[in-house]
């Protein structure tokens, strides 16, 4: 199953998928994190889709992204727009 660290404020419609390790004083809204993500302490992510196998640094802050791995192990971040959010902006 997924591990909790503490502090951690779980908002609306978040999704988890197995085995996944969640770091302190993360916050996270509107987001799917698929099996095998680590997220370390104080992440913040917010529209976001995370792609299996992730390894998410400190202090990350994600809005409105697709993130996986490239084929370097490198992290990839894909801005997305969110149909209906009044903040949504292009790239």
């Amino acid at each position: 199953g997924t591990k909790m660290g503490d502090n951690c404020i779980i908002g609306p419609n978040v999704i988890f998928g197995k085995n996944c390790e969640i770091g302190n004083s993360c916050e996270f809204s509107n987001t799917l994190l698929y099996d095998n993500v680590y997220i370390e302490n104080s992440n913040k992510l917010d529209w976001c889709i995370i792609d299996e196998n992730v390894h998410l640094p400190e202090n990350f802050k994600g809005k409105e992204c697709f993130i996986t791995r490239t084929s370097k192990n490198d992290l990839e971040i894909i801005k997305i727009i969110v149909k209906g959010n009044k903040n949504s902006s292009a790239i």
